[in-house]
């Protein structure tokens, strides 16, 4: 039939395509009923207090943000434990932060929230943040940030961000420090005061805003004057700086206190020994005094001499020649770099005999007293535990001293009386499983990272044999040689890269159990059946290994505190873990007393007294010596005692410890030397009879 003029449409046979949005790649459905953490981190214990309100927007805003979401309050944890540590440590040194990755690892954390992605790293080798996001990958965790963005680490997409974000989080912190530093050495250069360190003694920094030296050092009259006084003490005892050191010891102050109209801001808080009335200063501090170029006016900036006639000198031009005779005589350099010459020393010596060897029961790290910081040492042919005043000026005095194997025995035979009386073992159980579950967490971190490095420095090998391919392609030699130069700083970027990871490798290998740590814990795992054992191990204890006595007690032990009583006398408080053991004090003597100085009103007694004064009357007078000190002290004064006189009083006991003794109902003096009618005996003798107080 013919067409009569109206068109016709072909019908479709098909059905139409439907037209499909693109996923938006940032939208995700938000879990309201997920177990969510809070993860917050401030970089220094200053911004925490300078800067609260950054630290509540990372907390209580963040915890209200997902209550707002419609998050159950009991399903939010806070990892808040990070504030105040920097954001380049890895997940291994960040407490909060470990025990966040740790909860993912369990299945028990199913997102985390954190306020921007550089709260969580600013890591510039990568691994960090690639092991977090394989972790959360693994374990099927979403990240979120306060501005609304949602990683999901199986979309390829997110992994692509969240690496990018945090390569810009590391970046940020060097190149605003670069910028800065290079602001604050020019700065420094012009001779203002820009804190390179601490401020020298004779100066102080000028803060008058009208003043023409604003912000320069000015010399401060009382401290200049001791600076010089120092010098000039140096020249005349020709070079003996440990006879100066013992004279400035004996001054209770050497700088005295800023005046007044001093800004508050020269007043320093830490870099200074202080003591009442002022300050005073170290052997390491009065070297680097008499060594600073900055006395003669001397400009150093970063090692570079900027000038020599600055107005701040402290020593004036004709007593130049002090601070030069100082100079040469203490400083191992040159003011040019080369090695000093002038300076005689003589070769240090060492002693690396018994130095990877356990000689105390105690560890050291779970040792400590009131009176100062603990060692063990050797003294003479004995091992000691030692107490080191924290508060010194010079020198470093020892408050107390005591031999290790009176204090272990003593300690071993408590230890063992606390095994013998104990049958409940589920607080050690529980520990065990905790120091095992932790081991193995840390082992796994760090067996991730490690996997995260090797990958990173295969990505650097790839890269470098890509362009060393590019570069053998070309066809002339002049190509080659241009491409050589303008690959240079890709390959020095590469190689830096793979330093930093090298690095980061050893440091991760470092932290994991050693052999001896893993061996402490299977022998800890051993021990846990213990109690059938305890009835062998008492007989043959004194027997066993020091090491091995010692990695035993210390499995029980939290700390020991030394703490001294009188000069032959302390309290030795043990603090166990285990919960059923109460805390053990004990007092014990030790043989070497305290050894004060005699000083001349001492002497002057000695002299008055010691010819007919009763023992007890002169030992009352002079508390801190013992009889034997005092006898000694007298007969090199040439002074005679009628050998008539005699008194029960021990030799080796000053009339302190007979005070302590008696106060504390300590009367069997058996333990101790006898006086000088009776054979004397080592101290300790009787440890079966030790004064102990569980």
């Amino acid at each position: 039939m013919a067409p009569t003029g109206k068109t016709f449409r072909t019908l479709r046979t098909y059905q139409p395509k439907q037209e499909t949005p693109l996923a938006d790649l940032w939208t995700n459905t938000f879990p309201t009923d997920a177990s969510w953490g809070i993860y917050a981190r401030q970089s220094t214990p200053a911004q925490l207090i300078k800067h609260h309100e950054s630290t509540e927007m990372q907390t209580d805003d963040l915890r209200q943000w997902l209550l707002d979401k419609q998050v159950k309050r009991e399903n939010i944890a806070m990892f808040d434990a990070d504030l105040g540590v920097s954001g380049t440590l890895r997940i291994d040194q960040r407490s909060g932060l470990q025990e966040l990755v740790s909860r993912i690892q369990a299945d028990e954390i199913k997102a985390v929230l954190v306020y921007r992605v550089s709260r969580l790293f600013r890591d510039a080798t990568g691994v960090q943040y690639n092991t977090f996001a394989q972790i959360c990958k693994q374990h099927h965790c979403i990240l979120a940030t306060a501005d609304g963005m949602f990683f999901n680490f199986h979309n390829e997409m997110h992994v692509k961000m969240f690496r990018y974000l945090a390569e810009q989080a590391a970046e940020y912190l060097p190149q605003q420090m670069k910028q800065l530093y290079e602001a604050r050495v020019r700065k420094a250069k012009r001779g203002y005061y820009v804190a390179f360190g601490p401020k020298p003694w004779g100066v102080i920094v000028d803060y008058n805003e009208h003043s023409p030296t604003y912000k320069r050092f000015i010399m401060y009259e009382p401290h200049a004057k001791v600076v010089l006084e120092i010098l000039e003490r140096f020249y005349a005892l020709e070079a003996d700086f440990y006879a100066l050191c013992r004279e400035l010891e004996k001054r209770p102050v050497l700088f005295p206190d800023f005046e007044d109209w001093v800004d508050t801001r020269n007043i320093p808080k830490k870099s200074r020994k202080r003591v009442p009335g002022g300050y005073h200063i170290s052997v390491y501090g009065l070297r680097m005094l008499l060594t600073n170029l900055f006395l003669i006016g001397w400009l150093v900036v970063q090692g570079d001499v900027i000038s020599r006639d600055h107005p701040f000198r402290i020593v004036p031009p004709e007593k130049e020649y002090l601070f030069w005779y100082a100079f040469d005589h203490l400083s191992d350099y040159t003011p040019e770099g080369t090695l000093n010459t002038k300076r005689r020393t003589q070769p240090r010596r060492f002693n690396h005999k018994y130095m990877h060897e356990t000689h105390a029961l105690l560890n050291k790290k779970k040792i400590s007293s009131p009176h100062g910081k603990m060692f063990v040492h050797m003294s003479g042919y004995d091992w000691t535990y030692q107490i080191i005043a924290e508060e010194y000026t010079i020198k470093r005095d020892q408050v107390c001293e005591i031999d290790t194997d009176v204090i272990d025995w003593e300690v071993g035979r408590v230890f063992l009386a606390g095994l013998q009386h104990t049958h409940d073992l589920d607080q050690y159980q529980k520990w065990l499983q905790e120091e095992g579950e932790k081991a193995d967490s840390q082992t796994a971190l760090i067996s991730t990272q490690l996997a995260e490095i090797d990958r990173a420095q295969e990505a650097i090998l790839s890269e470098r044999l890509d362009i060393q391919e590019r570069i053998h392609s070309l066809q002339t030699t002049e190509e080659k040689e241009q491409a050589k130069e303008e690959a240079k700083p890709d390959l020095e970027r590469l190689r830096l890269r793979s330093l930093k990871l090298d690095t980061l490798a050893s440091e991760l290998k470092n932290q994991l159990p050693t052999r001896e740590e893993n061996d402490t814990l299977r022998k800890a795992r051993t021990f846990a059946s213990f109690q059938d054992e305890v009835q062998k191990l008492i007989p043959v204890w004194d027997k066993k290994p020091i090491s091995v006595r010692a990695e035993f007690l210390n499995l029980f032990l939290e700390h020991a505190v030394f703490t001294v009583m009188a000069p032959h006398w302390i309290r030795l408080d043990l603090y166990w873990r285990h919960p059923a053991w109460e805390q053990d004090s004990m007092y014990i003597y030790r043989k070497r007393g305290m050894k004060p100085m005699w000083t001349d009103e001492e002497r002057e007694v000695v002299k008055a007294s010691y010819p007919s004064a009763p023992r007890e009357a002169l030992l009352q007078r002079l508390p801190t010596k013992t009889w034997r000190s005092i006898r000694s002290e007298a007969m090199r004064m040439g002074i005679i005692r009628p050998g008539n006189i005699h008194s029960d009083t021990p030799l080796i006991l000053t009339w302190l410890d007979i005070a302590f003794m008696r106060e504390n109902n300590i009367v069997d003096l058996t333990t101790i030397p006898l006086t000088s009618s009776q054979k004397e005996r080592p101290a300790c003798a009787q440890r079966d009879q030790p004064v102990c107080h569980r």
